[in-house]
């Protein structure tokens, strides 16, 4: 099957950017050391916004890899009165293949000495790029976290984004599937140099540079390690990344992105992730896609959604380790959002939340919910598959909202770790309640389905079930329909010359766990982009039959009960 690439044409003057020196054809050759040492030393000496990884590491890790030349490798303990010294981080696919890692067994002969038979070529790789970076210490997850002990897991797991925040450089692997492809490849020099092209026709004729409009994607983003849910809080917190890729090695921190195509870094036109977590830089331009006005409070929550949304793209080999996964980033976080964190979930501004929606993964078109306990209903950390909208939050004040949380919970399985993992939780949230049930359409392939309401009316919503094996076997079950946001002019369109508002009501589809207990759990959202008026009557009749209303709503909802979603 032919396949298509889509060129971006760069003017020659961004001339100074592209590489015109000769390409060796190994990334382990001198001159790309050369170009790697040369990012490094300028980023230290020059970049003020990563004047934090300037200084000596702050933090000492609890165990790392003493590779101090002319001595074999060996596993050392740090003690708390140690003074922080300087190590780098490795980022890595595990795979399939077997290799050395710390064991509660070995941890004594691994600190005599390990022998480099047991280490895999990316691990031998990574030891050669601390050493000529004139680094003596290295953490690697495997060798410096006891992987038959749950205890020191759950210790040092808590401890990611500190390890690697703290790091003088995190080592990422990318193009290697697995420990045997090491970090070091053999390429055709002639892929690392643009195209030079001419063009004669349209508004600029001249003489361009071409590249693939996706470069920065094809060549790093959508390398097989950054297809791991747990390398994205890796790269995420690092100060530096060095990405060893199939064809080049790039360079990314909080100031640039470079490569060895363009070692002064990269053209706008084929994009620039900057390293790190950038809320300033980020966050406005995220409300501003939206239609939203910059608001310095709410940058920082709409950032949030966009970090859920990568991390959801990623690979987990075991379901439990989501919240872990992304418990670095969390912690980062925290100080810009300072709310209390619910499992994936900030306190504050946590109606909006609650809409997350999601749309299956990137390698397969599914979702679904693991059978293991992962968090509540109510967080995306429930679900595996593309998370989106987790974090809309459009107005600081409720004027939009129409659910009101009276209590959060979360039961950490350890309180190391107050970003990890839970073993149950739940939210007591005043409410306006409909109850029906859902019928799918049969010609839709956008997630139309009727809402037959208990008052006999059936309206036309967007259904996004959770489970994507639920839909078609949900058709009939008597469900329960909260309304969480209501834009009355969410939209204006013009029908035949005629200019109208379009109403927006989304919300949770929540399945009652027992007749007599006012518990849920979710099982999907909604939206109506209709006049809400049947649904209100529909709320408003589920109110009057269940009697004892707390509040009558002066915009037609009904009465507001009071119910617990688990």
């Amino acid at each position: 099957m032919k396949s298509r690439v889509f060129l971006s044409c760069i003017p020659y003057l961004f001339y100074d950017l592209v590489n015109h020196e000769e390409v060796e054809p190994s990334t382990e050759s001198m001159s790309t050391w050369s170009l790697t040492k040369n990012w490094l030393e300028v980023c230290d000496n020059s970049h003020q916004s990563c004047a934090k990884s300037r200084l000596e590491s702050r933090y000492s890790p609890t165990r790392v890899i003493d590779i101090t030349p002319g001595q074999p490798p060996r596993l050392i303990a740090v003690g708390a009165s140690t003074k922080p010294f300087r190590y780098t981080t490795l980022s890595h696919c595990w795979g399939s293949s077997l290799h050395l890692s710390l064991l509660s067994t070995n941890i004594d002969t691994l600190q005599m000495a390990i022998p480099s038979s047991g280490l895999s070529k990316t691990f031998q790789d990574a030891i050669e790029v601390t050493r000529r970076l004139q680094i003596n210490y290295l953490w690697i997850d495997s060798l410096c976290i006891m992987q038959d002990s749950k205890q020191d897991w759950m210790e040092q797991s808590a401890k990611m984004a500190l390890v690697y925040s703290n790091a003088y450089c995190n080592i990422a692997a990318a193009h290697a599937t697995d420990g045997s492809y090491g970090c070091f490849t053999n390429r055709n020099p002639t892929f690392v140099r643009p195209i030079e092209v001419a063009l004669d026709w349209g508004p600029q004729p001249g003489s361009y540079y071409a590249v693939q409009s996706s470069y920065e994607q094809d060549t790093m983003l959508r390398s097989p390690l950054n297809m791991r849910a747990w390398v994205f809080q890796e790269r995420s917190v690092a100060r530096r990344n060095l990405y060893f890729c199939d064809t080049e090695v790039l360079f990314q921190c909080h100031h640039m992105v470079a490569s060895e195509r363009f070692p002064k870094g990269l053209p706008p036109r084929v994009g620039m992730t900057l390293g790190g977590i950038q809320v300033r830089l980020n966050g406005p331009k995220i409300r501003q896609s939206k239609g939203l006005q910059p608001d310095m409070a709410l940058d920082a929550y709409s950032y949030w959604g966009l970090l859920v949304q990568s991390f959801s793209l990623g690979k987990l080999t075991y379901a439990t380790d989501k919240l872990v996964a992304f418990s670095a980033i969390a912690s980062e976080m925290q100080q810009h959002l300072r709310s209390p964190y619910l499992a994936g979930l900030w306190r504050a501004y946590l109606p909006y939340q609650l809409l997350w929606e999601v749309r299956g993964v990137q390698w397969t078109a599914n979702s679904s919910r693991p059978r293991e306990y992962i968090a509540p209903s109510w967080s995306w950390a429930s679900v595996t598959g593309r998370v989106e909208k987790a974090c809309e939050v459009r107005f600081a004040d409720d004027r939009e909202i129409l659910l009101n949380v009276l209590d959060a919970h979360v039961a950490l399985v350890s309180d190391l770790n107050p970003y990890g993992q839970v073993k149950g939780g739940y939210l007591r949230v005043q409410v306006f309640i409909a109850k029906g049930s859902l019928f799918s359409i049969p010609t839709s392939s956008t997630g139309r389905m009727f809402i037959r309401l208990q008052t006999g009316k059936d309206i036309h919503a967007i259904v996004i079930l959770d489970n994507s094996e639920d839909r078609g076997e949900r058709d009939g079950e008597e469900l329960h329909f909260v309304p969480i946001q209501y834009l009355p002019h969410y939209e204006e369109v013009n029908f035949n010359g005629v200019s109208m508002a379009l109403p927006l009501v989304s919300g949770l589809i929540l399945r009652q766990t027992c007749p007599f207990k006012e518990e849920y759990v979710r099982i999907g959202k909604f939206e109506i982009y209709q006049n809400p008026r049947d649904f209100q009557s529909a709320c408003g009749l589920m109110g009057a039959q269940m009697g004892h209303g707390l509040r009558h709503d002066a915009g037609g909802w009904g009465e507001a009960r009071i119910i617990t979603i688990l």
